[in-house]
């Protein structure tokens, strides 16, 4: 950095004491590579009594590490500063006439080339931005139609975590709350969906569910999310907190068992009312999550939560309406039924 510091970032030849002492060190004057990077030159140190006459008081430093010649120059991208590059040397050295413009060369084509570096890198980071873009709109897209192919929410919620596996998850799971409008604590929640890779997984994620089944009353977990309708979002899960949250010897070898190590619950709301979650887990990949999954999790499950909301509707809607007609056939028979008997 040279706001306020030298880190250095290569060496060669040094010894370890050598390393130590200067692994980090001000951008001050005063000292050969800070005026080397602050006067834009290079500097040239022949032997002890240069260092002596220059820099004193890092003299004695310099000979306790067996060095007694030293060079420096900037690394410049044009006028800009980027860093140093500097030459110790075991015994004194004469340089040789064009020393100076040697190294200035030198560090001119070493700031070039990191410049070329760090544009090649910030060309890579925006090229994956704009991949991960394109691949979340895909899967948004993918995602939508997986929920609109069916009035069968069980069957779309249960498409749809497959379709989340792996993209978003090695895990996705889909609770949804039966009859949510009526406010009673706990809820009645149905698993309407499971989805691992492996058949084993889902088995061993089912004797978690029934040997330590759902605590209500807690703060984190599904009631949490259910309760508050907010995220629960675990980016990274290590193993310290996989024991600290352990309930007991058996709890900590089953959650051990399924790897995770990183989790998020996002709640499925719809006019205002939570109505499920779905909860994404990471396990054996290794795999952690970020903002961007976070984010791309929360605009799934609206969606999702949407399709399950509508769904309810229509199925209310033509429920009704059944109830209507039945209504009516009754009432039109018993009506039809007396003027019968009169008329007969």
């Amino acid at each position: 950095s040279l706001e306020s510091v030298f880190d250095v970032v290569r060496t060669a030849g040094y010894g370890s004491d050598a390393e130590k002492a200067w692994q980090s060190f001000p951008l001050v004057s005063g000292r050969p590579a800070s005026d080397a990077v602050l006067g834009g030159k290079a500097i040239l140190l022949r032997d002890a009594s240069d260092w002596d006459a220059r820099y004193k008081d890092q003299s004695t430093l310099m000979t306790r590490l067996g060095f007694e010649a030293f060079a420096t120059a900037p690394v410049l991208s044009g006028e800009r500063p980027l860093g140093a590059i500097n030459f110790s040397f075991r015994a004194p050295r004469d340089f040789e006439p064009g020393t100076n413009t040697f190294l200035l060369t030198l560090g001119q084509l070493c700031g070039q080339a990191l410049e070329r570096a760090r544009a090649f890198e910030l060309e890579r980071r925006a090229r994956e931005r704009t991949e991960s873009i394109l691949d979340s709109v895909t899967f948004l897209a993918d995602a939508t139609r997986v929920l609109s192919a069916s009035l069968n929410y069980g069957e779309t919620l249960t498409n749809l975590a497959r379709a989340s596996v792996p993209r978003l998850g090695d895990w996705c799971a889909v609770d949804i709350v039966e009859n949510p409008e009526s406010g009673r604590w706990p809820p009645d929640v149905q698993r309407v969906a499971i989805v691992h890779d492996e058949p084993r997984r889902i088995a061993l994620a089912t004797t978690l569910a029934e040997e330590f089944p759902e605590d209500w009353q807690s703060e984190r977990g599904l009631a949490g999310v259910l309760r508050t309708g907010t995220p629960l979002f675990v980016p990274v899960i290590t193993d310290d907190m996989i024991a600290m949250g352990a309930l007991n010897d058996r709890h900590l070898e089953i959650l051990r068992a399924l790897h995770f190590s990183a989790a998020m619950i996002v709640p499925l709301i719809a006019r205002d009312r939570t109505i499920g979650a779905i909860t994404l887990c990471m396990t054996e990949s290794g795999r952690h999550f970020d903002e961007g999954d976070l984010a791309l999790a929360q605009d799934l499950a609206r969606r999702a939560a949407y399709t399950v909301d509508n769904a309810r509707l229509l199925r209310d809607a033509e429920a009704a309406n059944t109830a209507k007609t039945e209504f009516l056939r009754v009432v039109s028979h018993e009506l039809r039924t007396p003027l019968n008997g009169i008329g007969g």
